[in-house]
């Protein structure tokens, strides 16, 4: 089953910590916790997951307080659909607080608007429908809006590709990249988290599913992004020896992942964090690498 590992860290490090502990929430018997996205309000941590329920077998939104002393608050169901629901990115955009939960059972990427942050949500637009898109991360990057989404393609897994979409404006007109799908790898596609701006660097979490889904997360440094190109560099990796690991995030210091194994009853975990050798190889369908340029996770609110 899945949990959740969450710590406080406010080192600027990454993929020099060696061995971090984080702390373990799971969900009741009747259900489990993954896909944690950490968010401060007010002074608030919050850390908003997918909790699984094993009576309905999909997936809702819920959200989990969490402090500074160790102590975490119940997990509460803030979005539920009657398709399945995952991987609730959450941003501040424009002095609101939106979210963008996958949907792919659904066929569809829809934003979601706070009406009273953090509990109550409601569906504010319909950004693309029609696809099959797993994990949709947006990127804010040269005066425009990108989706890096992982489609099921030819009735395979929705694991083994990358696609990319962009756009002007958030709820303006998705353009699909000229060479989607712009990777097709299990170690290196399907998007593990928000991208995170490190050392001057544009870092995208992806999962390593080489091994089977939920095996590890491997991070990859963008190296060239734009209408008919893309590249990235495996730059480090985080996994645990015992428990596989498909998501990570941070913010505001409190950092993120989740877990899959024998977690219930655990009370602490101990993953490793590893950087990879320069020489690693670029990843991308024409072997194309530039320059890093300027890239924001948000507008408003970066990663801490």
């Amino acid at each position: 089953m899945w949990g959740i590992g969450w710590r406080f860290d406010e080192s600027a490090s990454l993929l020099d910590k060696g061995e971090a502990a984080f702390r373990v929430l799971t969900g009741n018997a009747d259900s489990y916790l993954a896909d944690p996205f950490p968010f401060r309000h007010q002074g608030q941590d919050f850390i908003f997951v997918e909790q699984y329920l094993y009576s309905t077998n999909r997936g809702c939104i819920a959200v989990v307080a969490v402090n500074r002393d160790g102590t975490a608050g119940a997990s509460r169901i803030v979005v539920e659909e009657p398709h399945h629901l995952s991987y609730p990115f959450v941003f501040e955009q424009n002095g609101q607080i939106w979210m963008i939960p996958e949907s792919g059972e659904a066929r569809n990427v829809c934003l979601y608007r706070a009406v009273e942050f953090p509990y109550r949500w409601t569906r504010e637009a319909c950004l693309m429908e029609g696809i099959e898109g797993y994990d949709t991360t947006p990127l804010w990057h040269e005066d425009r809006f990108w989706f890096f989404v992982s489609p099921r393609l030819w009735r395979s897994t929705s694991w083994d590709a990358l696609s990319l979409y962009h756009a002007e404006s958030l709820t303006g007109s998705w353009t699909p990249h000229a060479a989607n799908p712009v990777l097709i790898d299990a170690g290196l596609s399907r998007p593990a988290g928000a991208v995170i701006r490190h050392g001057g660097r544009a870092l995208r979490p992806v999962q390593d599913c080489t091994r089977g889904y939920g095996g590890a997360v491997t991070f990859c440094q963008i190296d060239a992004l734009g209408a008919s190109e893309f590249a990235q560099t495996p730059v480090g990796r985080i996994w645990s020896e015992t428990l596989g690991c498909h998501t990570y995030n941070r913010r505001s210091g409190l950092e993120v992942i989740d877990l899959f194994g024998h977690v219930r009853g655990l009370r602490e975990v101990t993953t490793s964090y590893r950087g990879l050798a320069p020489n690693a190889p670029v990843s991308g369908p024409h072997g194309v690498s530039g320059p890093c340029g300027q890239f924001l996770s948000w507008p408003v609110s970066h990663p801490g």
